[in-house]
């Protein structure tokens, strides 16, 4: 991968979600390229608050002296195929999310874009991929054989703290799929994970259905979520849902 960077002459632009694997290639495009380098955060509602602080601390981490990232904002709610939450959502999401990502790479001279799908997620129930490939985005890693063990043991060998960092799915996929996905869903999950995670509770807020909230936690989380739990509540009912 490393000489296929290399060769690269023209602008580039990259998928950057704040990730792991995201994060390896812009810092190996950032080292190894010689090209103009546009990377993109997409942002909507369905990216949690905690992955938005993970993306600029990695951008603050790695140098953004290089580069400028670009926010872009988008709402997948206005697209109905996103809001049913079917087993198509993903691709759905991604054609949209990266039809909108290269029409602005095209307008910084970027007819390359690149995206963070790597080794391991290929064979996997990933629609999202389809939508990259229908879109023509090159996947560096996945082509080169890159799986998290490596993206990981790389990152923590060029001294990067967030090698360690844990993978985070959009916040849609906390939702039962086949229910309509809404904003105020979408909002007590964020608000309610940013609250444990703000208090270092290793819990899951998920599985969204009618009005009832789902907690997964391991046993040994059990009295953590016990003292919490009333605060959680109170979250959980300024937007009318509940624990069950």
């Amino acid at each position: 991968m490393r000489a296929w960077l290399s060769s690269l002459k023209e602008p580039v632009a990259l998928g950057f979600s704040g990730g792991v694997d995201s994060a390896f290639l812009l810092v190996a495009a950032s080292r190894w390229g010689r090209f103009q380098l546009f990377p993109f955060f997409m942002d909507s509602c369905l990216v949690s608050s905690l992955d938005r602080k993970r993306a600029k601390r990695v951008l603050e981490e790695v140098g953004a002296r290089h580069f400028h990232c670009h926010f872009i904002s988008w709402d997948p709610l206005d697209i109905r195929e996103i809001r049913q939450n079917s087993s198509r959502r993903c691709y759905f999401c991604k054609k949209t999310m990266y039809s909108l990502l290269r029409r602005n790479a095209l307008e910084k001279g970027a007819m390359i874009v690149m995206d963070g799908t790597q080794a391991d997620d290929i064979g996997r129930d990933r629609p999202g991929i389809a939508a990259l490939d229908e879109l023509e985005i090159t996947r560096p890693l996945a082509d080169f054989g890159i799986g998290k063990i490596l993206i990981r043991n790389t990152l923590k060998k060029w001294g990067f703290s967030f090698w360690d960092l844990a993978s985070e799915s959009c916040l849609a996929t906390r939702i039962f799929r086949d229910t309509e996905i809404s904003m105020e869903k979408l909002l007590v999950i964020d608000k309610l994970q940013d609250f444990l995670n703000k208090i270092s509770v290793n819990a899951n807020i998920c599985l969204l259905n009618d009005n009832n909230i789902h907690i997964l936690f391991s046993k040994s989380e059990d009295d953590h979520i016990k003292m919490c739990f009333e605060e959680m509540k109170r979250i959980g009912q300024e937007f009318k849902f509940f624990f069950k």
